[in-house]
């Protein structure tokens, strides 16, 4: 039996026992989130290096105290760094990690997004900020807690996908969706200080997106 075969066999105590059917959307999904989390982990891991570098560059170990909180910030953007690492290779410890993160991170935006429709005198940027961010944090908690993020999880599934790596992550949404929130930032971001009451904010937004289609007004 070669080893294109194993892949798609459940392999337990090394013994083949049953086929698997291997989950490609679902592995597209779980890779672009560990995409991101490479990305992010990777620029803030080295945005700090690169802080402390130059400061000790300037004014050498005197201080040390005061590249404290780069520091940390250089730590937290390498575990994250390490855990999309990991959650490519459908880790169940990477999947919790990125679970509670986003779980944490839902909670938080739900706490800035609902004083702000309290308050009611914010920018629709600010709106559409707040929106995107919890349709974010939702749709990742789905995605690595569901069943079948759980499933590609297991170690009989993770041996086969790692023998034979499955589709990459470019076709998911969760890949592009990110750029789509950004193009859409750009194309209706109203400038600074323009301030709006909440209850026109999503009239304002549309008319800004039919005003400025394909970029900035002057």
């Amino acid at each position: 039996m070669n080893a294109a075969t194993i892949t798609y066999l459940e392999i337990v105590d090394d013994t083949a026992t049953s086929r698997v059917d291997r989950d490609h959307s679902m592995e597209r999904h779980l890779k672009a989130i560990a995409g991101w989390c490479l990305l992010l982990g990777g620029l803030l891991a080295l945005g700090a290096l690169c802080a402390v570098g130059v400061a000790v560059a300037r004014v050498g170990l005197a201080r040390p105290g005061e590249q404290a909180p780069v520091i940390v910030l250089g730590l937290i953007g390498g575990v994250w760094f390490m855990t999309g690492y990991f959650l490519r290779r459908f880790s169940g410890i990477a999947r919790t990690i990125t679970l509670v993160v986003n779980a944490s991170l839902l909670v938080l935006s739900l706490l800035g997004v609902i004083p702000m429709l309290i308050e009611g005198e914010h920018t629709p940027l600010q709106v559409l900020a707040g929106l995107i961010s919890i349709l974010w944090c939702v749709a990742v908690a789905w995605a690595t807690g569901s069943e079948r993020a759980e499933e590609l999880c297991a170690t009989y599934y993770r041996r086969a996908a790692l023998a034979e790596p499955g589709p990459s992550g470019w076709a998911s949404p969760f890949f592009w969706g990110p750029f789509a929130a950004a193009l859409l930032f750009w194309c209706v971001s109203p400038g600074p200080g323009h301030r709006v009451p909440m209850e026109q904010a999503p009239l304002q937004l549309t008319i800004e997106l039919v005003r400025r289609p394909s970029g900035r007004a002057a």
